[in-house]
């Protein structure tokens, strides 16, 4: 309840009444019911009749019964008011104690990532400064890297509007960053913008993060090369842009089920399968790229993959869970193939295979695009993962309609990727989908038994959903 002061109709002395959070909907005489306090609400207490004067003292009007007074209260949800700073005359709320966003230039506002909320009802307004560091005395670096947007004004210190409804309901103050973080070795950088309104000041953490995606699929080297028969020897991807150079951002890639240290090529034949290497082994399995093991998987159903059933939960890698901290077992074929192939010293950094929720972080940076005309392609049977498909999906914080420049170039820039309509094996039989109309990419985390998180992507959809562990579905590395 409050307790409030008064004269009533003129008197030299001052009464107390109080006022219940309550509500009586039958009227004067029926139930109360108390209204709950709820933190990021706003109530209004609107006194609309004074009838008589009220208790002698505060405490007598606290320990009995409201009377004499009549009042409505209303109540506004302010769900996006966040953190809340006040004294009894005025307030400041600021929505997020930290924002983080992705490695690559952003000047627009990306699905609220890169928006702070701020309120105030400070007649002065507010003002917004980036610092380089937590206690805000620093202003160097950052400001070369991240400034703030607010109307038609962008600068890394601005004042905002003075007073009116335009704090009460929230003013959006923008983010944007003019340079990627994607140097080679780059780490996430930081920055602080402090907000300030009259005696409050609050501080919002801002991360960017670094260049992480692998520049290509993963695919096999042969002894022998394009033209070559054997088995392959290593398995690699493009870890720069520069490395577009000699492995196309737009290349088909191997296959593995999931949690397979096993490289599957994804070539057709009439028959829909790739039949040239072991004479031993049947069906699906002869086109087997690469395995570690001591012994070729003679069949399909022989091919390892991790089946270990676990709660579903987008942020878990199961493979660091399953195999100690390692990742995978070569000896069983198992695990994760990024680390593998990163502790083999096949590339230069330290890779792994991505999350869901990395997966869905890394739709979600901005507009992905499709490209091209999602029709079926013939892969020649010894391309090793390295046949071009100019089928798929641009992806990544700066993936717009123009993005298909950058394919062109071969390169791509450090804010976008190109994905694949690379096709996949099906799990019972190993049998190939056609290139260049959809195709799969896994994730290390589960999604309950039997099932595993992915990329599924065709001509009218991209998204991060589940599916069956024992498909053979493209792989995208992540750094360490």
């Amino acid at each position: 309840c409050l307790v409030v002061g008064g004269y009533y109709n003129g008197s030299a002395t001052e009464t107390f009444y109080r006022v219940d959070f309550a509500t009586q909907a039958g009227g004067v005489g029926t139930a109360v019911t108390y209204l709950p306090l709820l933190r990021n609400h706003r109530y209004t207490v609107n006194i609309t009749a004074v009838l008589s004067a009220g208790y002698a003292t505060a405490a007598e009007a606290f320990a009995y019964p409201a009377m004499n007074i009549a009042t409505g209260i209303t109540m506004q949800v302010e769900s996006d008011a966040g953190n809340i700073m006040f004294d009894k005359n005025s307030y400041l709320s600021v929505d997020r104690q930290a924002v983080t966003v992705p490695c690559g230039i952003i000047t627009t506002l990306t699905d609220n990532r890169n928006l702070l909320t701020l309120k105030t009802d400070v007649a002065t307004g507010w003002t917004a400064a980036v610092y380089d560091d937590a206690d805000c005395t620093a202003q160097t670096s950052a400001s070369a890297w991240l400034t703030l947007h607010y109307g038609t004004t962008t600068a890394t210190s601005l004042t905002g509007a003075a007073t009116g409804s335009i704090n009460e309901a929230g003013t959006a103050l923008s983010l944007y960053t003019t340079a990627g973080n994607s140097a080679d070795g780059a780490t996430d950088r930081t920055a602080y913008v402090k907000v300030s309104a009259g005696r409050f000041a609050y501080t919002v953490k801002v991360t960017q993060q670094r260049d992480v995606w692998a520049y290509s699929n993963v695919i096999a080297v042969s002894t022998e090369g394009k033209s070559g028969y054997d088995l392959a020897n290593k398995l690699t991807f493009a870890e720069s842009a520069a490395d577009n150079s000699s492995i196309p951002a737009n290349v088909q890639g191997v296959f593995f089920r999931f949690g397979s240290l096993v490289a599957v090529n994804g070539s057709p034949l009439s028959n829909g399968d790739v039949r040239f290497f072991s004479s031993t082994a049947s069906g699906a399995a002869n086109s087997i790229v690469y395995y570690p093991m001591a012994t070729q998987p003679a069949s399909w159903d022989a091919v390892p993959y991790v089946t270990t059933g676990r709660t579903q939960d987008p942020t878990v890698d199961q493979f660091m869970v399953d195999y100690r901290g390692v990742g995978y077992d070569a000896t069983t074929g198992k695990g994760d193939i990024c680390r593998y192939i990163t502790d083999q010293g096949w590339v230069t950094g330290k890779w792994r295979m991505p999350t869901a929720a990395e997966l869905s972080d890394l739709l979600g940076q901005g507009t992905n695009v499709k490209y091209g005309t999602f029709a079926g392609v013939s892969v020649y049977p010894e391309t090793y993962g390295m046949y071009e498909i100019s089928n798929g999906w641009f992806v990544g914080a700066n993936a717009t309609t123009d993005a298909s420049a950058h394919f062109e170039d071969g390169e791509m820039p450090s804010t976008v990727r190109f994905l694949s309509e690379s096709g996949w094996r099906h799990q019972t039989s190993g049998s190939l989908d056609t290139p260049g109309v959809n195709a799969n990419y896994w994730s290390c985390s589960p999604a309950g038994v039997g099932y595993a998180g992915r990329i599924r992507m065709v001509s009218t959809d991209i998204r991060r959903d589940q599916c069956q562990r024992g498909y053979a579905f493209s792989v995208r590395c992540i750094r360490q």
